[in-house]
């Protein structure tokens, strides 16, 4: 968390795409990633 936090702050790009395996926010069988939910999302936000 602490890598992707320093690569986006200091990112000049207009966009910024950050791509994962498992999904933050998810209506299927699996449910939210809480742990993505309270230390990812954030960031990404």
């Amino acid at each position: 968390v602490k890598d992707l936090r320093l690569a986006l702050s200091e990112s000049k790009a207009k966009w910024k795409i950050v791509v994962g395996h498992h999904g933050i926010r998810t209506t299927g069988h699996h449910c939210d990633t809480p742990e993505l939910v309270t230390q990812l999302l954030p960031i990404l936000e």
